[in-house]
């Protein structure tokens, strides 16, 4: 059974909080004897800022919720107005003010009020796997979020391919206008196919499908690794005039479109397979639930102090 704690909120003379547990088991009728005890544990506060009155108390308090119901004061007042507990000193370290500032970030925050917290801790004392399992939620995550970057590209390129196709068919006057734009494009053309064959693992067999479609006319690996040699000629207006290009005959072109778009679409369609997987886990609840256990194992209990 859980120890349980009256907590003293006392005014400070200017104006601050000073909290102090107390065991039950250990509390007699003499109010000014709980001062008196405050005073001299935490010396160091109230050496020239006396206590002037009696806020609350706080009565049946865990001790693994004492440093939770202190936060909550320091979220409500301030970090630098309230002291009591753990952090009984009148400047707290960095380390402290880390700590408490997280707590407030996922207790008050992150997560409803105490009462939440409770429900948290009791679901880990009746499976006491608990615990590894918020860890291995949370290194899931992190291994499936680690596959889907695999798959990520810039979503964008759909649209750029259509304004490819587009400049293609309707020609451009002068290709310095669009020359930065479509050098991007190039740039990203590349890199998607070669992430494409690192990352599928049939990526080879489903391209060399679509070349035996077009009869191999353009199987050639660096039209693809470096495609403005195969695009150079048909967007740019004089490469079109010296080749009499045709766009409506053009069949490499569709077999290169063909596998351009196969290339990102399996990247979209993986991509979202891993998002689908993401989804299924609620990663601030195990982060926040991980938070909470470590909490009343790890901090709580061990650095109570029973005045």
């Amino acid at each position: 059974m859980d120890l349980l704690y009256n907590i003293y909120v006392y005014g400070l003379n200017d104006g601050k909080l000073l909290m102090y547990p107390k065991l039950q088991w250990d509390i007699n009728d003499s109010k000014q004897s709980f001062v008196n005890e405050c005073a001299f544990v935490y010396q160091d506060i109230v050496e020239n800022n006396q206590i002037i009155a009696t806020e609350y108390v706080k009565e049946n308090v865990a001790s693994w919720e004492i440093d939770a119901f202190i936060q909550t004061y320091m979220c409500r007042h301030g970090i630098e107005n309230v002291r009591g507990g753990r952090y009984n000193k009148k400047t707290l370290s960095d380390a402290a003010k880390e700590e408490i500032s997280n707590a407030i970030k996922y207790f008050t925050f992150g997560l409803d009020n105490q009462n939440q917290r409770g429900k948290i801790y009791h679901e880990y004392e009746k499976n006491i796997d608990s615990e590894e399992i918020y860890r291995e939620n949370i290194q899931k995550y992190e291994k499936i979020n680690s596959k889907r970057m695999l798959y990520q590209i810039n979503r964008n390129v759909v649209y750029d391919i259509n304004w490819l196709s587009r400049i293609i068919e309707n020609e451009v006057s002068d290709f310095f206008e669009i020359n930065d734009k479509y050098d991007n494009i190039m740039n990203q053309l590349s890199t998607i196919y070669k992430q494409y064959l690192n990352v599928i693992e049939d990526a080879r067999e489903q391209i060399d499908m679509i070349h035996l479609q077009y009869n191999n006319c353009v199987k050639c690996e660096n039209l693809f690794t470096v495609p403005n040699l195969f695009f150079d000629c048909r967007v740019i207006k004089r490469e079109r005039t010296l080749n009499k290009y045709n766009c409506k005959t053009d069949k490499s072109l569709i077999c290169v479109i063909k596998i351009i778009e196969l290339a990102i679409y399996s990247l979209i369609n993986r991509e979202d397979e891993e998002i689908f997987e993401l989804n299924k886990i609620n990663l601030q609840e195990n982060k926040d639930k991980l938070f909470i256990v470590n909490k009343k194992i790890k901090v709580c209990i061990p650095v109570i102090q029973t005045w």
